[in-house]
């Protein structure tokens, strides 16, 4: 396995099962970085017998440069279209995608898309007046209609007054609003589904054809930030229900190659409310390996055109833990924290970094995750937790 990372500290590129690493350069695309790869090892690859190379991109901008490349003589990947690919990237777009094709206990949540100051004046009338129509929904998510991480994503609960939004909330949520845009450029304003819900994800790898060949599911156990962030623990599970609408969302999109659709289920309805769809691979996809779902390794055959006989559903109960630093730092914020013993030997047992055949990959780990202490971006995570 090759790894090829724009940060020296990345541990895959220390991990024992790396046999090349190469640092992009800056400015350096993702394919240019491969074909200086294979340039640069073109002996030792002639030596193993090396003939066929397949691109696994892990960031959006990877998939985005695979999508928007028509191919390449040495190189093999999946990749969606680039008009499939915008509808994931865009929250709002997917959300409106998705609306029409819903069904059953599936729904999308009620959202407002704010693309810039403008449109702010007339999206606070829409929530003013849906306060005053007694709407049940208080808690909203504003996040930028771009973007994966939790960075830019904040909750706000509107405060009334003699059951009338109050004034003085309302300029707060325009300040942060217009905060937001400054930053981050268009958002969308959601409705907020309790924290109760239990979170779910369903991952698939569709191949050149759109076929189906590889199915994972999983629930969220623990995330940090607690009000909503990455899952640091997380357990493979079924939910027909749930795998049927995700994989009809991403068969309309003619999808190719990996993606994960999330979900939350609403505990006042038991509705299950789509979040977005995730059309990378994902944080937890070790949990999904671990579960006999090896999407790696299904992604590789299926990029070189090996046809699978049926498509494989991983195993219901294996759990897989996010330990350093996502639980350690779940553990110390969250108030109904398991005892210290327990979640230490639970951690010991299911934890994602530890892989006694790769000790060079739990050092590198370590070393990086300590390098974060350094960086603003970390910090401005841990503020998140609070």
């Amino acid at each position: 396995m090759a790894a090829i990372d724009s940060d020296v500290l990345a541990p895959a590129l220390h991990s024992r099962h790396c046999g090349f690493s190469l640092i992009r350069s800056e400015g350096e695309t993702l394919l240019q970085a491969c074909e200086r790869l294979l340039d640069r090892d073109r002996s030792k690859f002639d030596r193993l017998g090396v003939q066929a190379f397949v691109v696994l991109p892990m960031e959006e901008a990877c998939v985005r440069e695979l999508a928007e490349h028509p191919g390449h003589p040495r190189l093999n990947w999946l990749a969606p279209t680039v008009e499939s690919l915008s509808v994931v990237e865009d929250k709002s777009r997917t959300l409106r995608f998705a609306a029409g094709r819903l069904t059953g206990p599936c729904r999308t949540p009620l959202s407002f898309e704010i693309r810039d100051v403008a449109e702010l004046p007339d999206r606070i009338e829409t929530l003013r007046g849906l306060a005053a129509q007694n709407s049940p929904i208080r808690d909203w998510v504003i996040k930028p209609m771009q973007g994966k991480s939790a960075l830019g994503v904040t909750y706000w609960t509107m405060r009334f007054e003699n059951s009338i939004w109050s004034s003085e909330d309302a300029r707060g949520f325009e300040e942060t609003t217009m905060d937001l845009l400054g930053e981050f450029g268009p958002l969308l304003i959601q409705e907020r589904v309790p924290g109760s819900g239990v979170a779910y994800g369903v991952s698939a790898l569709f191949d050149h054809d759109s076929e189906l060949c590889v199915q994972h599911t999983h629930r969220r156990l623990h995330q940090y930030p607690l009000s909503g962030g990455p899952s640091t623990l997380r357990e493979s599970c079924r939910r027909p229900d749930l795998e049927s609408a995700s994989i009809a969302l991403l068969r309309e999109l003619d999808w190719v190659g990996v993606a994960m659709v999330e979900w939350k289920q609403d505990p006042r309805t038991q509705e299950f409310v789509l979040m977005e769809i995730n059309g990378r691979f994902w944080g937890s996809l070790e949990l999904a390996i671990r579960a006999g779902a090896d999407f790696p390794v299904e992604y590789v055959k299926s990029a070189m055109g090996i046809p699978l006989a049926s498509a494989k559903i991983s195993r219901e109960g294996v759990r897989c833990r996010w330990w350093i630093p996502g639980d350690v730092l779940r553990w110390i914020a969250d108030p109904q924290r398991e005892n210290f013993w327990k979640w230490w030997s639970d951690a010991l047992q299911d934890s994602e970094e530890i892989d006694r055949s790769d000790w060079r990959g739990l050092i590198a780990t370590l070393v990086f995750t300590l390098s974060l202490l350094v960086r603003p971006r970390f910090w401005r995570y841990l503020r998140r937790g609070r």
